[in-house]
């Protein structure tokens, strides 16, 4: 890979303390020198910010735009999947930049329809998303794949995007932009469950699919990019709920992670570790930061926060995002 292309692996799992600042507040400080002036963020609901509304993404989690969704922070639903901020939220205020807005919200798209700007990026993530095309999973009648968008669609909005720029703003945008690559694939496998499509085709599929999305954004010329990998998910609740109790691992898990526990439980249903998705009757823990998992299948804010730590600070990047980050400082 050329040396100006600063590209590493961000895998999901735990940590600690943010790397560049504790800013907690949505609006970027002028004064603080920002390391990127931008942020361009693809993905799947682990990093949407407001391209899904309530019934459009992942079957069984139609309550995307209700209480308790962002009950921490925001206070209000915000269509994020969880109590409150994700990861991409955590990276864009530890660079001094504000929440990204979501691709369906811009007024440069969407005209009179849109409420947001673009001054420091956007987020092109969409719950439920996957890697390979919706087409295929509609043709083998794979039905729990309720979401039309795959990462080819989030590539075709970027590029609608560039559309609405001049070309000195474009080049700019590839110098200093951060591109943040979230976690999707997860969706290709779960909506093949107790289908007779094998997992060596999805994996085949989605690695030629998602390597030819990066190699095009590489020769659009972006120069500094994360790539985050797939979360453990063996270790869901929602996954361990449906799975017998006798497939562990010594670990408590369906594979080798961590244990973790659910912080939204249904009203019916006792504790917080059900491992259930929210429904109309679901009653929030009182303090989800104490909990790892929030519906079932997405995380808390607590943990979101613990992640960005961990990419931007920890050891959880291949190479360490230091090594980028240098890089843009270096004007490399």
């Amino acid at each position: 890979m050329p040396s100006s292309i600063s590209l590493i692996h961000a895998t999901a799992i735990s940590g600690l303390i943010l790397f560049l600042s504790t800013i907690s507040s949505a609006a970027p400080i002028s004064s603080v020198r920002r390391p990127f002036n931008r942020i361009y963020a693809f993905g799947d609901s682990f990093t949407d910010t407001g391209n899904s509304r309530s019934g459009e993404g992942p079957a069984g989690f139609g309550h995307l735009s209700s209480f308790p969704y962002c009950m921490t922070y925001f206070k209000r639903p915000t269509n994020r999947y969880s109590d409150g901020r994700l990861t991409i939220d955590f990276v864009a205020q530890s660079m001094n930049l504000p929440f990204l807005p979501p691709y369906l919200s811009l007024r440069t798209t969407n005209g009179s329809n849109g409420t947001s700007t673009d001054t420091y990026g956007v987020n092109f993530a969409v719950s439920g998303a996957t890697v390979i095309k919706h087409a295929f999973f509609a043709e083998n009648n794979l039905t729990l794949d309720m979401t039309p968008q795959s990462i080819e669609t989030e590539l075709s909005w970027f590029e609608k995007y560039l559309e609405t720029l001049g070309t000195r703003q474009r080049v700019t945008l590839f110098q200093d932009s951060l591109f943040w690559i979230g976690e999707i694939g997860v969706n290709d496998y779960a909506y093949t469950v107790g289908s007779t499509i094998s997992s060596d085709t999805i994996r085949e599929l989605s690695i030629s699919i998602y390597t030819r999305f990066l190699e095009t954004l590489l020769n659009k010329g972006v120069r500094h990019m994360v790539v985050q990998g797939h979360p453990a998910t063996g270790c869901l609740t929602l996954t361990m709920s449906l799975a017998a109790e006798d497939d562990r691992d010594n670990l408590g898990c369906l594979v080798l992670w961590n244990a973790v526990k659910g912080a939204v439980s249904l009203r019916s249903m006792g504790g917080c570790s059900t491992g259930r998705v929210v429904t109309a009757s679901a009653t929030a823990c009182k303090d989800p930061s104490r909990y790892i998992n929030w519906d079932g299948v997405h995380l808390t804010e607590g943990m979101y926060k613990v992640m960005a730590d961990m990419f931007l600070g920890g050891s959880f990047t291949r190479p360490k995002f230091s090594y980028l980050l240098n890089k843009k400082l270096n004007g490399v």
